[in-house]
């Protein structure tokens, strides 16, 4: 969105785009220069599609919505509320509370997040001292745009997050996630040194050469990290508002070697790549094994980011007939959502990673596109969702009186979706099944130290060396 290519002079739809907006997005990136551009749509055999066909006007001089936000979405709303208190933060001294652009500016391999010098910090410690006020005023500006009901409960939420310091430790927890995914980095990288003094390995020995590969993969990322915008990233992490994606992102971390200097020390023309993607998404596309596409290359999906597993790996218990998920507290009850006795069963238990950051080392040769790789390589996966209602959100059932049908009105509902491997992966003999569907029981096998992960079950005859591993994992 917002590209200006002055020479563009054609578009091409591959299929209709769903609303006017998106039409007209669309074919506005051609004849920007020079006022015409050449416009080709392919119609799709579906209904909307030929819907559109047959009366092209429609989509071409139909009406374009107005973009909107739902206010009394919560999740919404404490985002504007940190960016209004560091909007008002940094109005109050325009001069001394500022935020860094990018983490270079933060130091971030020995960035302390309690240390009181910190511009969150400072800007924790500035709202600390108005709670009441700013709350006051940052309510005022949504008065009749939200139900009363609503916006009751939005803020007093808000208020007790600020009581107990969890507002604020939310912000904390961000940068210190990215304190610690540096410093996995760069442990990773000093084991690696480690091992080729202890193995005594020769220059031209094919594994050291891998390693320093490795190397030279981990330098790339963490200068991705030092690079990263600090607007950006809190974005990403949920913390303030974003359009285009409302749900926390997911990061591609990649890099692609070129080939060696003839002085054979460095690579010349590495690129380390990162993406962020919407966590509905990424949990399709960014998932070991799979491909993505970008900047003129084919990405393979190698790893998860590992370096919070013990603090982010849960194991969650699953009924074999619905949809219900939880974590698993021992229970040996039957399902509470269906009553069904398989939720008390052991193999209905596994342990799942919150999806974050996948990671992607790739050559140059291999990686990159030309005329000759138009089809695109995706692996699809079988994802499920799972609902939980909130039981003191309920606010009555309603029936229809002459047919027997219902429905009850939930204000609090937590949807979750699961990735549970590649269709492909499902060959294997071993499954169990969640929600009815039967799915392969490895899911994604990954190791919790150096985060390589793949749903392809069984491996190849012969697999390769680092099938299961990178190659600086101890």
């Amino acid at each position: 969105m917002g590209i200006n290519i002055g020479d563009l002079n054609t578009t091409i739809n591959n299929a209709i785009p769903p609303l006017p907006a998106n039409f007209i997005q669309r074919v506005g990136r051609a004849g920007r220069s020079s006022g015409s551009a050449l416009i080709i749509n392919f119609a799709a055999n579906d209904a909307h599609d030929q819907y559109y066909f047959r009366d092209p006007l429609e989509m071409m001089q139909g009406a374009i919505a107005t973009p909107g936000c739902y206010l009394e979405a919560r999740e919404i709303m404490l985002r504007h509320f940190l960016a209004y208190c560091f909007d008002t933060w940094t109005k109050a001294d325009p001069k001394q509370h500022l935020m860094p652009a990018t983490f270079f500016g933060l130091r971030i391999d020995v960035l302390d997040p309690d240390d009181s010098a910190q511009f969150f910090n400072k800007m924790i410690s500035f709202v600390r001292d108005r709670e009441l006020e700013l709350l006051s005023a940052f309510r005022r500006q949504f008065e009749g745009q939200i139900a009363n009901d609503t916006a009751v409960l939005i803020f007093r939420e808000l208020e007790t997050g600020l009581r107990s310091g969890q507002f604020y430790q939310r912000v904390r927890d961000a940068f210190r996630e990215a304190r610690e995914e540096f410093r996995a980095l760069k442990q990773q990288r000093q084991d690696i040194a480690n091992y080729i003094d202890a193995e005594q390995l020769a220059e031209q020995d094919p594994l050291r050469q891998q390693l320093e590969n490795d190397v030279r993969n981990m330098r790339g990322l963490m200068r991705a990290i030092q690079k990263r915008s600090v607007p950006e990233y809190l974005t990403n992490k949920g913390l303030l508002p974003n359009y285009a994606f409302p749900e926390t992102g997911v990061t591609l971390s990649a890099t692609v070697r070129g080939k060696k200097s003839s002085k054979g020390a460095e690579e010349v023309n590495s690129k380390s790549i990162e993406v962020v993607r919407s966590a509905n998404s990424a949990l399709r596309e960014l998932v070991p094994d799979n491909y993505f596409y970008t900047q003129g290359f084919k990405l393979k999906i190698g790893g998860l980011l590992v370096s919070n597993w013990r603090e982010e790996a849960i194991t969650y218990r699953f009924c074999s007939l619905c949809d219900h998920l939880e974590p698993d507290k021992g229970q040996k009850t039957p399902c509470p959502k269906c009553s069904d006795p398989s939720f008390g069963a052991s193999s209905n238990r596994h342990k799942m990673l919150l999806l974050s950051a996948v990671r992607s080392f790739n050559d140059e040769g291999s990686a990159t596109l030309d005329d000759s790789s138009e089809e695109r390589e995706e692996e699809i996966s079988r994802v499920t969702r799972h609902f939980r209602f909130n039981p003191n959100g309920r606010q009555g059932a309603y029936a229809m009186a002459k047919i027997p049908f219902g429905i009850e009105y939930c204000r609090e509902v937590s949807l979750m979706e699961v990735n549970e491997g590649l269709l492909k992966s499902e060959a294997t003999p071993r499954k169990v099944t969640i929600a009815g569907v039967e799915v392969a029981v490895h899911g994604y096998i990954t190791c919790k130290h150096c985060g390589k992960s793949t749903s392809l079950m069984p491996p190849p005859t012969n697999p390769p060396k680092y099938y299961w591993h990178f190659p600086y994992c101890k």
